[in-house]
C-alpha cells in the first residue's frame, strides 16, 4: 500500500510504523489489477486508532477509498518535514515562492475519503473535529466538505482544485466562524509567530495566488478586534 502511495518506509520517521495490530474482514478479487478490500476493520496504528472500511485496487495509479474515523494522528510520525532555509538569501525565495503544483501533478495515486478525524497535527499545528468528504487523483483535489477547528476557528468549505494546465485553477467556497484578530496576532495565524507586532512586521503573504485562476469566497460571521468589531463580512 505504502508503495502504491508512492511512499518509501524507509524514510518514515523512527516514530512512525513501530506498532500496527489489524483485525478486520477481508475479501480479495483479481480483475483489472488486485482489489482488496477491509470491512469492519479495527486498525491500532502507533497512537492511532481507525475504524471503518478500506478498499484498494492495485494499478497505475492505485486506487485507494477510506470510509471511516480516525481518532488522533500526527503526520510528523510518518512525513520528514523539508528542512527549513538556512540563509537570509533562502528564507525570502522560500517566502515569496509562487505555488507548486508539481507533486499534484505527479500523485502517484486516486485517493476517496469520507473521513472524520478527532484530532490532527500537521507541522506542529492541531486541528480539530475534522471531516473530509472528497477526493485527491493525479492534478485534482476536488472535495465537497472540508470541515474543522483551524487555528481555533471553526471552518467549513467546499474547494475544487485542477492543477492540469499551467496556471492551475481554483475554487473555493468557505464559511468561516468568528474570528479573534488579538488571538490571531498571538499565534501568528499560523501557530508560529507569537510576536504582539505580527501584524505590521510579517502581513500575510497572497503572493503565491498569483499564480492561480479561479474564485475564492469566504463567509465570516464576525471579525473582532481592539476597538473593531465587522459581522457577517464577505
Amino acid at each position: 500500500l505504502l508503495k502504491g502511495l508512492g511512499i518509501d518506509s524507509s524514510k518514515v520517521p523512527a516514530s512512525g510504523l513501530n506498532n500496527v495490530d489489524l483485525a478486520s474482514d477481508v475479501t480479495a478479487k483479481i480483475e483489472n489489477g488486485v482489489n482488496i478490500n477491509f470491512s469492519n476493520m479495527v486498525l491500532e496504528l502507533d497512537k492511532s486508532s481507525i475504524n471503518g472500511s478500506l478498499n484498494i485496487i492495485t494499478g497505475k495509479p492505485t486506487e485507494v477509498e477510506f470510509n471511516g474515523h480516525i481518532n488522533r494522528l500526527n503526520l510528523a510520525n510518518y512525513v520528514r518535514p523539508k528542512a527549513a532555509p538556512t540563509t537570509k538569501e533562502g528564507q525570502i525565495a522560500a517566502k515569496g515562492a509562487e505555488m507548486d503544483f508539481g507533486w499534484l501533478k505527479n500523485f502517484p495515486a486516486i485517493i476517496k475519503l469520507n473521513t472524520s478525524v478527532d484530532s490532527l497535527i500537521s507541522g506542529g499545528k492541531p486541528y480539530s473535529n475534522l471531516k473530509l468528504v472528497g477526493t485527491i487523483k493525479p492534478s485534482s483535489i476536488k472535495f465537497s466538505q472540508i470541515s474543522g477547528m483551524f487555528d481555533g476557528i471553526g471552518v467549513g468549505a467546499v474547494l475544487d482544485l485542477n492543477a492540469s494546465q499551467a496556471r492551475p485553477k481554483i475554487l473555493l467556497d468557505a464559511n468561516v466562524e468568528a474570528i479573534n484578530l488579538a488571538q490571531l496576532a498571538k499565534t501568528g495565524g499560523s501557530g508560529g509567530d507569537t510576536s504582539t507586532s505580527r501584524w505590521s512586521e510579517k502581513p500575510f503573504n497572497f503572493s503565491p495566488l498569483n499564480k492561480l485562476d479561479g474564485t475564492i469566497k469566504a463567509n465570516i460571521a464576525s471579525i473582532k478586534g481592539n476597538n473593531i468589531s465587522f459581522d457577517n463580512v464577505n
